[in-house]
């Protein structure tokens, strides 16, 4: 079992990147950060990322963001209790109801995280508002 979860060094790096910028928004929700400019690999361990913060004791969605080059990448993942699809297309993202992504052009990584605080903000006042269940 150990061999089919192994990764390379340079796997192992990528990930570690996003570790040194973690933090808990609204409480429950997971957002790692990668402010080294990134390169194609760098999506696949925002994903990576993204799916092991689910992992984490009380948190329902989880975020990681990466720049490669002048286009910043969200990978986004739900434990079932809040649509990560509803909010990255407010970011012009897409994807299903606990499995997302988006990319947002010519912005920095601090400048990405407001948006998709905003974008998670928003998503919250209207679940309030209209007095839905998130799924």
């Amino acid at each position: 079992a150990q061999a089919l979860f192994r990764m390379n060094f340079d796997d192992y790096q990528r990930e570690s990147r996003f570790q040194s910028n973690l933090a808990v928004y609204r409480g429950n929700i997971a957002i790692a950060l990668s402010e080294a400019e990134g390169e194609a690999a760098d999506k696949v361990a925002a994903a990576r990322v993204a799916n092991k913060l689910l992992e984490i004791e009380g948190i329902a969605a989880s975020f990681a963001l990466v720049r490669i080059n002048s286009t910043v990448h969200i990978s986004a993942r739900s434990s079932g209790t809040i649509n990560v699809q509803l909010i990255l297309e407010k970011l012009k993202g897409g994807g299903h109801f606990d499995v997302a992504g988006a990319q947002i052009d010519a912005v920095t990584v601090k400048d990405a995280l407001v948006m998709l605080k905003n974008a998670i903000d928003e998503y919250f006042d209207n679940v309030a508002y209209s007095g839905l269940n998130t799924k």
